[in-house]
């Protein structure tokens, strides 16, 4: 009732600073104070009964709310619940190139930690098949000298990845990464990851890096990535009909 009789000069203001304050930085809560102020700040029919009826949804179920200006493609900011497709799993579909810096770091015989910093890239790496599940979106890849599975999922509008090198071919070791593509799958991404090491005194190796967009023309392009794809007798159909490629 007091918020409703305040001057509507005001409302504006106090609404950006009880949005903008540290206190609320939890997402769910400045969504529902935004989902209640709205109702009392912008319908000026609004009642005190529907401002209870938001509350006690924002209470049960949780809010839906969009806090900033959506991006052209917004149909890709998809809620969590959404069931994942194959135009999803397509989109990761492709070639792209890697560009990165690693740490490698060992103990010496004297027990002296010795590290070195240096920079790699990947000329074209590939996404050869993904197809969407209850659950995610399940990847094979390959490179030159290295192939790997992919497993991407969605958190809200972000979309993540995580993926396993298979035979331990580039530098002798295997490795684990994880992609952050932000709201667009299959989009630029960074990736941080490590090498998997055995018990003991072991040289370990972590990366990370930026990738190009999963596409056609990416890098060399996506026509050498059928036959690295066949290389490790991975299926790359899906490849072959996105970039109309003959296999």
């Amino acid at each position: 009732k007091k918020w409703l009789k305040l001057d509507p000069a005001l409302r504006s203001p106090l609404l950006n600073l009880i949005l903008n304050r540290t206190v609320f930085r939890d997402i769910e809560m400045r969504c529902g104070l935004l989902e209640l102020l709205l109702v009392l700040a912008l319908r000026e029919a609004a009642s005190e009964s529907e401002a209870e009826v938001c509350l006690t949804s924002f209470l049960q179920k949780g809010i839906a709310v969009e806090l900033s200006p959506q991006k052209g493609g917004a149909d890709k900011a998809i809620e969590d619940d959404a069931p994942y497709t194959e135009d999803n799993a397509l989109a990761f579909v492709g070639g792209y190139t890697v560009s990165g810096q690693t740490i490698e770091t060992s103990v010496q015989d004297h027990g002296e930690v010795k590290s070195e910093v240096s920079s790699f890239s990947v000329d074209q790496e590939c996404l050869c098949s993904c197809n969407a599940t209850a659950v995610g979106i399940f990847c094979l890849g390959a490179s030159s000298d290295n192939s790997f599975t992919a497993v991407a999922h969605r958190e809200a509008s972000n979309w993540f990845m995580e993926q396993q090198s298979i035979d331990a071919n580039v530098g002798g070791f295997n490795y684990h990464a994880t992609f952050d593509f932000g709201d667009t799958p299959g989009g630029p991404r960074s990736v941080h990851g490590y090498a998997l090491v055995g018990p003991g005194p072991v040289r370990t190796t972590q990366f990370s890096a930026t990738q190009s967009a999963s596409g056609c023309a990416e890098g060399i392009g996506a026509s050498v990535c059928l036959s690295t794809c066949s290389r490790y007798n991975i299926p790359s159909k899906q490849l072959a009909a996105k970039c109309s490629l003959d296999e």
